[in-house]
């Protein structure tokens, strides 16, 4: 006898557009990979992120590798190794590509496996020191008090036409984000607290490359989480492996922020990211009122034939004796 259960419940992404698969261009070709902004400098916005200016120095060094399967000639199908295509560093379409960003890869001159993400399509790569911004979006619909899973999907790269081994990883913070800064250095790029090196706010290169476990500002409501830090070889690229996290929401909306950690400067470290989700966990399903009906009347059946398959048992036996 068969059962039916309730559908099973499934748990809603609270992420939008987690997999940057969205994008609004303000010229150009949306299909093609890009530097991101926040909308008002200019730049692509990735649909739901900002890759916000801080300190009016500009957007972040924060790109989505658009998947490309029909590259010429291509070895890969993602578009952030494009070397003759490469990703617009700018607002205008103008050029091979409007720029002259690409990782190393299969297609720009290094079979070293870069591949798009296990969820496939788009993904976000990111500078870990130069131009170091996080990337934000706004998360709504959380209950104070429930426990919530934060995953992704990660992996490290380097920009094509450097050289070096780079380390890489990602902070992801879950709340107002506040940040330890060094002298002069505006909070995003000190993310690491930069206690030592170039902190020249007038440069663009100074850097996050203090200590990674260095202490951050952690108000109430922050709670921040990092990845393991992975050593990229020169020309490398790392693959993909999944993160989970769990939180507990103390506010109904909060900001999710991804910011890139990496080093050295001027071996230009990548990180990339896709497939963010935030969600609860899936409850076991609940049998329909139907289902708990039936399944006591197949309980009865069949303790019914049960007591009648005994009764006939010993009426055999009876019968046994009676002949011997």
């Amino acid at each position: 006898m068969a059962f039916t259960l309730g559908a099973p419940l499934q748990a809603a992404n609270l992420v939008l557009n987690g997999g940057f698969e969205l994008l609004t261009m303000t010229s150009g070709n949306a299909a093609h990979s890009t530097i991101i902004g926040d909308g008002t400098n200019g730049l692509p916005v990735a649909n739901n992120w900002s890759s916000s200016q801080q300190g009016g120095r500009g957007a972040g060094y924060n790109f989505v590798a658009v998947n490309n399967p029909g590259y010429f000639g291509g070895g890969s199908i993602t578009g952030a190794d494009d070397l003759f295509d490469d990703a617009y560093t700018n607002g205008n379409a103008g050029g091979a590509g409007g720029g002259d960003f690409a990782l190393w890869g299969p297609d720009s001159g290094s079979n070293n496996g870069l591949i798009n993400s296990p969820v496939g399509g788009n993904f976000l790569v990111a500078d870990g020191s130069y131009l170091n911004r996080p990337v934000e979006q706004t998360i709504t619909g959380m209950t104070i008090g429930q426990t919530y899973h934060l995953s992704f999907y990660w992996a490290a790269a380097q920009q094509a036409g450097f050289n070096g081994d780079t380390k890489e990883a990602w902070v992801v913070c879950i709340g107002t984000c506040g940040y330890t800064t060094a002298p002069g250095v505006d909070e995003a790029l000190a993310f690491f607290n930069a206690d030592a090196g170039n902190t020249d706010p007038s440069d663009p290169h100074a850097n996050n490359l203090g200590n990674y476990d260095a202490n951050l500002i952690v108000s109430g409501t922050d709670q921040i989480f990092k990845t393991g830090v992975v050593t990229n070889p020169d020309k490398g690229f790392t693959p993909w492996q999944f993160e989970s996290f769990s939180f507990t929401a103390t506010s109904t909306s909060a900001t999710l922020s991804l910011l890139a950690y990496g080093t050295p400067i001027g071996q230009p470290p990548f990180a990339l990211i896709d497939g963010i989700t935030i969600d609860t966990p899936v409850p076991m399903p609940v049998p329909e009122p139907t289902s708990w009906a039936m399944m006591l009347i197949g309980f009865g059946v069949i303790g019914g034939v049960m007591r009648t398959r005994r009764r006939s048992t010993n009426g055999r036996d009876a019968l046994a004796s009676q002949i011997i």
